[in-house]
């Protein structure tokens, strides 16, 4: 089945400002500890972490996930997310749900946004992004 969420009009979910730290996406580093950071790609720009978090939570893959979207310093979106979870088999089930096609997002116009992961280079911790947290090879 494929999980949606229709956006809120700009109205309705107000401004949402906030930065995150650029990273750089890639598959996961040979590393003791499995990954359980995702980069979300192809955001609609109005989509706020709560919409990310809600699509996933209504998908059954994890409720307790936390999505952090980058952000211009004006506060617009990048289109593009890093989503931290509890474990790694709820973060490998929402790349295979990605990958599959089933997690899709709706903008306030009705256009259907497929959201697109990969594993993150880095891990998240606490909601930042920590660049090099990872052992090297």
């Amino acid at each position: 089945a494929v999980h949606q969420y229709t956006l809120p009009s700009a109205m309705e979910a107000g401004n949402r400002r906030g930065q995150q730290p650029s990273c750089r996406m890639a598959e996961p580093m040979p590393c003791q500890r499995k990954p359980r950071t995702l980069l979300f790609a192809y955001l609609p720009r109005c989509a706020t972490e709560q919409h990310v978090e809600m699509v996933l939570a209504a998908s059954g893959i994890s409720s307790h996930c936390s999505v952090k979207i980058a952000r211009e310093q004006e506060g617009e979106s990048k289109c593009y997310a890093f989503a931290w979870f509890p474990t790694f088999a709820a973060a490998k089930a929402a790349l295979e749900a990605c990958g599959e096609g089933r997690i899709v997002l709706h903008d306030i116009a009705g256009k259907a946004w497929h959201i697109k992961a990969s594993w993150a280079k880095s891990e998240m911790y606490d909601g930042i992004v920590r660049v090099g947290m990872l052992p090297a090879k």
